[in-house]
């Protein structure tokens, strides 16, 4: 399972018959060992809200590593920014969220923001996915030959009579 995948799994795990919470999960970049990891930080959550405690997280003083991305689940909602959102997300960075989890595939949005200026960027740019350049072995897209459908045979074009011109 990857990165997003396990965040996933993590966001639906706070989806219970008779509530569902928000939460937050942030992506780093380990620059010695050259691979992504996910922090969670110490968070009080509600359907509708997340509030965060980053004062105490081990790796934003630390040169090794670096903040790719801030990821949090809408649970059951539409993927979506919120103005709380827009509030909370106003520096540079890369910020995710994943809506819908009852589905089997949920739904993503992604943006960039600088100083609180946001611009709206493919999630599939960012994060591993369903999308991208041949996830499979060539030899399976070889393997496969398109037929096309034949041919179908012209009409003639008729006037309002029915008559041909």
């Amino acid at each position: 399972l990857g990165l997003i995948g396990t965040i996933t799994c993590f966001f639906r795990s706070l989806m219970e018959k008779n509530a569902e919470y928000e939460a937050l999960a942030l992506i780093y970049w380990d620059t010695k060992m050259q691979c992504f990891f996910t922090y969670v930080p110490k968070q009080t959550v509600r359907k509708e809200h997340v509030e965060a405690d980053l004062r105490d997280c081990p790796y934003d003083d630390n040169p090794r590593y670096i903040r790719y991305a801030d990821i949090h689940s809408h649970n059951s909602m539409d993927a979506f920014f919120s103005s709380t959102d827009d509030m909370d997300e106003r520096g540079t960075g890369l910020y995710l969220v994943i809506g819908h989890l009852e589905k089997f595939f949920p739904d993503v949005e992604a943006r960039i923001s600088c100083g609180g200026s946001f611009c709206a960027i493919d999630p599939g740019e960012v994060i591993e996915g369903l999308a991208g350049p041949a996830p499979y072995p060539a030899q399976w897209r070889e393997n496969v030959t398109p037929k096309k459908p034949a041919a179908k045979p012209r009409r003639g074009f008729r006037g309002r009579s029915g008559a041909p011109l």
